[in-house]
Order: structure tokens, then sequence, then C-alpha cells
């Protein structure tokens, strides 16, 4: 999902393509850090009490309504993108910290692949971001990233289902 999620630097030409002026931008990546700071510890808490996998598909869902706020277009709507952008990353971020932290062995190395991947992941699809942005525009391409970011959500929440039925046992 990461790969589809817009960077906060594209967030910023999408705010300012709106009409958000240049001297506000600062503040909508605060009120996304904000929000992070926010949520941090009741996300923590929550993936506690309802598990890691819970959390990290809500984050997923703040991450594709985060999109859909991006791609209208409207001031109010595009500001808001970046509380559910904060909201995706706490979410993510503290559910995929505490997957990796389930393991026994090797946790640093472990952290440190996840990180590296994580980054050619983010690389990557910020060149592909600014590629379809430059050929279709901001509003297409947040479209599209939209429709393959719900598709994969979908995908993977049947496919839980699927094989956690005691059917499927």
């Amino acid at each position: 999902a990461n790969f589809f999620m817009v960077t906060e630097s594209f967030m910023l030409i999408r705010a300012h393509e709106t009409g958000i002026i240049v001297s506000l931008l600062p503040l909508l990546l605060v009120a996304g850090t904000v929000t992070q700071a926010l949520l941090s510890y009741f996300t923590g808490k929550s993936a506690d009490i309802y598990g890691d996998e819970k959390v990290l598909v809500a984050g997923i869902f703040a991450g594709f309504i985060s999109m859909l706020l991006l791609s209208s277009g409207q001031h109010d709507l595009v500001a808001m993108a970046f509380v559910f952008q904060g909201i995706f990353m706490v979410t993510t971020i503290n559910a995929v910290r505490m997957r990796l932290g389930k393991f026994n062995h090797d946790k640093g190395k472990i952290y440190g692949w996840f990180y590296a991947v994580n980054a050619i992941v983010t690389a990557t699809a910020a060149l592909l971001t600014g590629w379809l942005w430059h050929w279709l525009g901001g509003t297409e391409t947040l479209i599209i990233f939209s429709v393959i970011y719900i598709l994969i959500l979908a995908i993977y929440m049947i496919s839980r289902k699927r094989f956690n039925s005691p059917q499927s046992a």
C-alpha cells in the first residue's frame, strides 16, 4: 500500500495546485505531524487491544481517504488530506513496528531490511508518481492510485477472510 500512497512532497505540490498559498503549506505538514503526535499513544494501545493487523488495515484505509481528499482539488478537503496522511503514518508505522517486533532473532537486521526495502519502494513510487503527474496531471494520477489502492485493500481483506475461515482448514 505504501507504493501507492503519495509522498508529502506530492501532497504539497497538490495543495499548491489547488490554490493554497506557499506560506500556508508548512501548516499542512504541521497538521499531519500533530495528528501523528496526538494519535500515537492511542494507536499503540489499540494495537495492543485489537491487534496490529486491525490497526494496520485502519491505517491503510485512512491513506485511501487521504488520496480521495487530495484528488478533490478543494482547499479544505486537500487540507484534511494531510490529517488523514498523519493518521495513515502513525497507524501503519505503529502496526508494522509491532509486527516486526514479534521476531525473536535478528530484530536489528529485520528492521534494517524493512527500512531498506521501504526506501526503495518509496523512491520507485515517487518516480512513477512524478512521471504520471507529468503526463496525466495530479487529479488523474491520484484517482488511478486511489483505485489501485482500494483494490489491493479489498483483495487483502477478502483473502484474509478466506484463509481465516473455518472452511479453509
